[in-house]
């Protein structure tokens, strides 16, 4: 491994440092709306496909065609999952979005730092977190 290499590991091991701020926001965010109910898309693609993937043991692979929306059922899938794992409530459906928001919060800072300039990677993320 040559030093350019070794140099850029170990400041891929600092960035997530420098996000964890916004990775605190975030998991605050979710903590605070743990209970909110399923709304809009999520009640098709989130919810209904969940609850059916958990009462079935994940014993179907496709779903009916009475709840059957045309995506793919992974969305519905992992919330089941994270059901079957962590118990069936709101909060966990809810935590269960943390990875993707935190992955989210990563690139955004990644892209902050590419297109605007180092200075601006946490500013970049979040202008974006907080965009409504």
């Amino acid at each position: 491994m040559d030093v350019a290499s070794l140099i850029t590991y170990h400041l891929s091991l600092i960035t997530p440092l420098r996000c964890l701020p916004l990775f605190l926001l975030a998991f605050l965010a979710i903590f605070l709306v743990r209970e909110h109910v399923f709304f809009w898309d999520t009640i098709q693609l989130g919810a209904k496909h969940a609850h059916w993937y958990f009462e079935q043991q994940f014993s179907h692979f496709l779903l009916p065609a009475s709840i059957d929306s045309g995506h793919p059922p992974t969305f519905g899938m992992y919330i089941a999952a994270m059901w079957t794992l962590f118990g069936k409530s709101l909060a966990v459906s809810h935590f269960a979005m943390l990875p993707f928001g935190l992955a989210n919060i990563y690139l955004l800072y990644h892209l902050g730092i590419h297109f605007l300039g180092k200075n601006w990677g946490i500013l970049f993320a979040l202008l974006v977190f907080f965009d409504p």
